[in-house]
């Protein structure tokens, strides 16, 4: 896979976990981007994967929303309580078959 294939699949991956994050929180693009100090034009473009947010915009994501800096770059969901892990995991799998 080349170089530009792998960002945007990387892309791809970190905007499904923040959709995840979002839907599980139950809030819109426009309060989720508030919350966190973007704007709701930057921030569709990260669920999009057009972009991705810098390590700012992640450390306060981690910070109000309790994720660990890993799930959202790497998607591990080990700290996640079990019933927390199926349901990002049900997202996750959700939003990956809606852009499929």
């Amino acid at each position: 896979m080349n170089k530009d294939l792998k960002l945007q699949k990387f892309r791809l991956e970190i905007g499904t976990r923040l959709w995840a994050l979002r839907n599980a929180n139950g809030v819109s693009q426009e309060k989720f981007a508030d919350s966190i100090g973007a704007t709701q034009s930057v921030y569709h473009k990260w669920e999009r994967g057009d972009n991705f947010p810098n390590e700012l915009h992640v450390r306060v994501i981690c910070e109000k929303y309790s994720v660990d800096f890993n799930f959202i770059y790497a998607g591990d969901l080990k700290p996640f309580k079990k019933k927390e892990k199926v349901m990002l995991n049900n997202l996750i799998e959700e939003r990956l078959a809606q852009m499929a």
